[in-house]
C-alpha cells in the first residue's frame, strides 16, 4: 500500500495496490497442453492398428479393391469408445462411391464432395458409417479417403 507513510504516519488518501503474478507451467501440464504427454499412447495405438488391421467381418463392409490401410491415422483419430478405420484409394470418390453404393445396396448421402453410408443409425450422422471423401490433406498420398467409423 504506497498511500500510507507507515514511518511518518501520513495518510496520502489515495491507495495503490501492486499486485505481480507470475504463473509457470509444469512440464506435466506443458506437455499435456500441447498432446506430447500422449506420444506414448500414440505409439501403443499405432501399434496395436498396425498389429490388428481391420477385417471385412469386424468393418461389416466388404474391402474395396486395391485399397491402402493407415494404422497411424487410425490410432489417431480413434477414440475409446469409436474406432476409425482409414484407407486410401487411387481411384476418384465418386469411383469409390458407386462400388459401395452397388455392394451395400443403398445410397449415400452427399455433403460437398462428401459420400456418407450410414452402417448403423441414420444420416446426417450415423451411430457407424463409411465417409468417402478427396484427399486434400496428405500430400504424396492417393486421391481419395475412405473411412470407416465403427462403434467399439
Amino acid at each position: 500500500d504506497e498511500g500510507y507513510d507507515w514511518k511518518n504516519k501520513i495518510d496520502y488518501r489515495s491507495t495503490q495496490i501492486r499486485i505481480d503474478v507470475t504463473i509457470t507451467t509444469s512440464e506435466d501440464d506443458f506437455d499435456d497442453e500441447w498432446g506430447f504427454a500422449e506420444d506414448e499412447d500414440f505409439a501403443f495405438a499405432s501399434q496395436y492398428f498396425a498389429k490388428n488391421p481391420p477385417t471385412e467381418e469386424t468393418l461389416g463392409i466388404p474391402f474395396y479393391p486395391g485399397w491402402i490401410y493407415s494404422p497411424e491415422l487410425s490410432a489417431g483419430m480413434s477414440q475409446d469408445d469409436y474406432h476409425y478405420y482409414v484407407f486410401f484409394s487411387s481411384d476418384p470418390p465418386d469411383k469409390v462411391a458407386a462400388f459401395y453404393t452397388q455392394r451395400l445396396n443403398m445410397k449415400p448421402g452427399i455433403v460437398n464432395e462428401f459420400y456418407i453410408f450410414a452402417l448403423e443409425g441414420e444420416l446426417p450422422v450415423p451411430e457407424e458409417g463409411l465417409v468417402i471423401q478427396p484427399n486434400l490433406a496428405f500430400d504424396g498420398m492417393p486421391q481419395t479417403i475412405i473411412t470407416v467409423q465403427k462403434k467399439v
